[in-house]
């Protein structure tokens, strides 16, 4: 009842530093994040913040977001089968 909108992102650590990685390819266990909320009852919204201004260095957004989208409906589904 009180968690209705969850912001991910998916990163690893390198020399003591985050580093942002698309999702999927970190260290983040995010499937496991979405199944106990799944478990829960959350059906909210799920955003990706991805800010190049802060981070120069990150992909470009066109190719994250889109891979973004089909990675979490992957996850999604996964969760709706089990």
């Amino acid at each position: 009842d009180w968690i209705c909108y969850l912001h991910v992102k998916d990163s690893v650590m390198k020399d003591g530093q985050v580093e942002y990685r698309m999702m999927g390819y970190g260290d983040v266990p995010v499937f496991d994040t979405l199944k106990i909320l799944h478990e829960g009852g959350y059906d909210g919204y799920i955003s990706l913040e991805w800010v190049k201004r802060w981070c120069p260095d990150l992909q470009e957004p066109g190719i994250v977001f889109a891979h973004y989208a089909t990675y979490m409906r992957y996850l999604l589904n996964q969760l709706d089968e089990r």
